[in-house]
């Protein structure tokens, strides 16, 4: 159960790809998605916001947090999920900022991805 009592957008989508494409679903889990995100997102703006470090964290953690809703949002309360994804966010774009290293995001990413497939394979 979720707080809302709604479906979580990423959650359902994840889902209809599990059952349809198991071995696309794990490689686009676990391996394309966390780098693709992980580039894209805190490496892309620490090059744009380098020198302006609150633009770059809102910048991340708000375009991270949406990057799992926007496509899959069916009612207005489920925007409220861009937090809970923007602090991921937040949290490896802090940590790339303070590391200027893309292995360490990459790894906890694919640790979270990880995680996410355990879940729904269990």
């Amino acid at each position: 159960m979720n707080m809302f009592n709604i479906d979580i957008p990423n959650k359902t989508v994840l889902y209809q790809v599990q059952q349809q494409a198991p071995i696309y679903w794990i490689l686009s889990v676990l391996f394309i998605s966390p780098i693709m995100e992980t580039l894209v997102i805190p490496v892309s703006f620490y090059e744009l916001f380098s020198n302006k470090k609150t633009c770059y964290f809102l910048m991340s953690t708000l375009l991270y947090g949406l990057f799992y809703v926007m496509f899959s949002i069916k009612v207005p309360l489920q925007l409220f999920y861009v937090i809970s994804y923007g602090i991921v966010g937040a949290g490896i774009s802090l940590i790339y900022y303070k590391k200027n290293n893309i292995y360490l995001p990459l790894i906890i990413k694919f640790l979270y991805a990880l995680f996410t497939v355990l879940i729904f394979t269990l």
